[in-house]
């Protein structure tokens, strides 16, 4: 289909046009609008975690909410919150039988590691078999919920609505 991919360029093209110009100019909120004389699209750079304080969000964003007809997220969130994708994400995070952090990371970051969730209360067994990258995630959410910041973001406010 030329049609579809010329307007998939084109609409690829805005985006970058609209990165680019957001990286040098200087904005009050993360929304961008882009509009030419077939219509209008909105862009929002946005959290998927955010503190209660930070709402309400900016006014442009419920402006741009009310003005479009159609909203896409970076994901599925409907199908992210399933149990069975949950259990999916969770089991691909995991390491293979057999194997614990002890065995895929440095002495000396085990080391450091229990000593930090010991130091939050948490038993390093709790974690002992997930990969690092999932590790990771999960203990920069854990050190955010310290900070106040919860789990509901911009994405989930407006899939929400």
């Amino acid at each position: 289909m030329m049609i579809q991919s010329q307007r998939r360029a084109t609409f690829f093209s805005l985006i970058a046009l609209v990165f680019t110009i957001g990286f040098v100019a200087s904005a009050q909120t993360t929304l961008w609008r882009v509009k030419n004389d077939q219509g209008t699209i909105y862009i929002g750079g946005t959290c998927h975690i955010l503190r209660s304080s930070d709402y309400p969000l900016p006014p442009e964003f419920d402006a741009a909410y009310k003005a479009s007809s159609t909203i896409f997220f970076e994901t599925d969130i409907g199908q992210m919150q399933s149990p069975a994708v949950q259990q999916k994400i969770m089991m691909q995070g995991m390491l293979p039988a057999g194997k614990t952090l002890k065995d895929v990371i440095s002495e000396d970051a085990y080391t450091k590691l229990a000593a930090h969730l010991q130091k939050s209360g948490m038993p390093v067994v709790g974690v002992s078999r997930l990969k690092p990258s999932l590790l990771s995630v999960t203990l920069v959410f854990l050190e955010m919920q310290k900070l106040g910041v919860g789990a509901q973001g911009v994405d989930m406010h407006f899939y929400g609505r």
